[in-house]
Parts: C-alpha cells; sequence; structure tokens
C-alpha cells in the first residue's frame, strides 16, 4: 500500500534463513562488543601517569590515597581514587585502583576499576574490569577482563570479554592442574567436548561426543587432496588411497584402480 492509501499488487513470500557464517557472525558481534561500554573499557589503555591521575582526580573532588617509594631510577606505587558525582541529570560512582612498579623505563601494573553510572533518562552501566600491563623496551603488552552491565534506549545487555593471548581454563586432577579448554592467539583448543547441536565450517577436534552437527559445508582429512577423504555438503563424497606404488580412488561414481603409471586398471560403477 503506497502513501495515497492505494494497494498494490501481493507478493510471494521469501523465506528468511539465519546466517551459519561463523567468520561473519563472528566479526559481527566482536565489532558489537567493542562498541559498548564494556568492550570500549577493555580496549582502553592503563593509565601509568599517576600525577596526571591526581591532577584529574583533584578537579572533581575525589579522594586520593597513595603509597609510593623512590630511589633512584626505581618506584613502587600503590594508588586508590574513589570518585563520586551527583548532578541535575546522573549520578556516577567510581573506584580505581593501581599497583605499579617502574625500573627505568620498564614497568609492571595491575589496574582495577568499578564504575556505576544511572541518568534520569534511564541509561545506565556497571563496569568493573581488571586491567595487567607491562611497559618493556617501548612497547606496552596488557591482558584484561571486564564485566558490564549496561542499559541503552530500554535495552539491556550484560557481558564479559577477556583480552589475551592465552586463555587457559584449568581442572584440579589427582593433585595437579589439567588444562581442558584453550584460546591461543586465534585458536580454540578443546580436549573432550559433548555437543548437543553444532554447526561447523573447519575443525580439528581430537576427541568429541556429538549429538548432532550441522555442518556448513563439508568434512575433509588434514591431507586432502592428495589421499584421505572428502565429504562435501552435496553428498558428492570421495576417497583416495596409495599402497605400493598402486592409487585406489572411491566416489559416488563408483571405485577406480589406477597402476604406479596412472593408468586406470579396474572401474566398478559408472564407467
Amino acid at each position: 500500500m503506497d502513501k495515497s492509501g492505494n494497494q498494490s499488487p501481493w507478493t510471494a513470500f521469501i523465506r528468511g534463513e539465519s546466517s551459519s557464517d561463523t567468520n561473519w557472525i563472528i566479526d559481527a558481534a566482536g565489532k558489537e562488543f567493542l562498541s559498548n561500554k564494556a568492550g570500549q573499557r577493555l580496549q582502553s589503555q592503563m593509565d601509568s601517569n599517576s600525577e596526571a591521575i591526581m591532577e584529574n582526580a583533584a578537579l572533581t573532588g575525589a579522594v586520593v590515597q597513595r603509597q609510593l617509594q623512590v630511589n633512584g631510577n626505581m618506584r613502587a606505587e600503590i594508588l586508590e581514587v574513589k570518585t563520586t558525582q551527583v548532578t541535575d541529570r546522573e549520578a556516577f560512582a567510581e573506584k580505581m585502583e593501581k599497583v605499579q612498579a617502574d625500573v627505568g623505563e620498564n614497568a609492571a601494573a595491575v589496574q582495577t576499576k568499578a564504575t556505576a553510572v544511572f541518568d534520569i533518562k534511564g541509561d545506565g552501566y556497571a563496569l568493573y574490569d581488571v586491567g595487567v600491563g607491562l611497559k618493556y623496551k617501548d612497547q606496552f603488552y596488557k591482558a584484561g577482563m571486564v564485566i558490564g552491565a549496561e542499559v541503552k534506549n530500554g535495552e539491556v545487555k550484560t557481558q564479559i570479554g577477556f583480552s589475551a593471548n592465552n586463555f587457559v581454563v584449568m581442572n584440579p586432577a589427582n593433585g595437579k592442574l589439567e588444562s581442558v579448554f584453550m584460546i591461543k592467539d586465534r585458536q580454540v583448543f578443546i580436549k573432550e567436548a559433548f555437543l548437543g547441536t553444532a554447526v561447523i565450517d573447519g575443525a580439528k577436534i581430537k576427541n568429541a561426543s556429538i549429538t548432532m552437527a550441522k555442518i556448513a559445508d563439508g568434512i575433509r582429512s588434514d591431507n586432502w587432496p592428495q589421499g584421505g577423504w572428502n565429504l562435501p555438503k552435496n553428498g558428492a563424497f570421495e576417497m583416495k588411497g596409495t599402497a605400493g606404488g598402486v592409487r585406489i580412488a572411491l566416489d559416488h561414481t563408483g571405485l577406480a584402480v589406477f597402476d604406479g603409471g596412472g593408468t586406470l586398471r579396474v572401474k566398478v560403477g559408472k564407467i
């Protein structure tokens, strides 16, 4: 129906389908996370300049406690800043604690920050984050965790985020710690898994018990296409193997045997 109220002919319904493109889903979810308060906090750099922190705290009327020892180019410090603010628009409370050790140009720091904000429009958020960092040879390295709850325009999101090169879950077994789950760089390693339903684009799984799997593309051995097997989703499976110079191939058309020179000697099935 147009703006004047005239009805146009009906069109056919188009069936919608959710995406199973894992790369697209992960990228989209990551961008969405980084755009909200929790993601922004996880991306933020740790402030190692305590003097600047205290100057800013003085401007906002924050309560500052500092313990500091200095010996030449070495210093050890514990800094705590508590801030509370209430205006006609919002209420704000934050507590920051930093533990830092410096030797020359190198530094190590641990920083925790808890923030709670709400405004009269009904938007607000609560964040708690922990960051550990090193400044070493003019490079900064950070690992962090953030827990966040946010409401904006009536939509509520609760999230937990981690930032690190390596993430490991350990299980105490037989008096020692055993790794059962690991994220190393961009790869996920699971020692044993039970999956109710799975959509897998590509995976190397050591041991898994899967009730039902929906595979977006196909399954193949890691030595394909030189050998092994390939099971694409269109059903045209293939298997290859060699023994003593003889090559054997099995696919949806039948079984074929080739000699060492590559000449077809036996064909069973569709010729």
